[in-house]
């Protein structure tokens, strides 16, 4: 193994730190600017008034362990036609919605699909629908 400088493990880590941030902004601006315009599409498709919403990641649960899907979840709190407030709850991804689940017409819980388990993000859960 050569010799290396210290200059040059300052540049690795360095690079290093950049990837962290460079990743956590990549999830942010997917979340804002890609998910939540996927999310209000839905809402606009449905005739729901979007009045909260709340991201998290989705795990899949298999052989007892939780791997990271490629979906975030979404829980959002709406206003429907009729002036009743509901939680509807989507899987998103970046190429669209997947599944919807809360409102009538669509299932009450995902059917035939592995078991899904949701961490909300800031340690809280979905907005609640009272």
């Amino acid at each position: 193994m050569r010799n290396v400088s210290v200059s040059e493990w300052v540049v690795i880590g360095l690079i290093a730190l950049l990837a962290l941030f460079l990743g956590y902004w990549v999830h942010v601006a997917l979340i804002k600017y890609c998910y939540l315009w996927y999310a209000r599409r839905f809402c606009r498709k449905n005739k729901l008034e979007l009045l909260a919403w709340k991201a998290g990641y989705c795990f899949e649960e298999s052989g007892g362990k939780r791997v990271k899907t490629e979906y975030t979840a979404f829980a959002l709190d709406c206003w429907d036609c009729q002036g009743e407030r509901r939680v509807v709850n989507l899987l998103v991804s970046v190429l669209g919605v997947k599944a919807a689940f809360g409102l009538p017409g669509f299932p009450a819980a995902p059917n035939g699909s592995p078991r899904l388990s949701v961490l909300w993000e800031q340690g809280s859960g979905p907005p609640s629908g009272s």
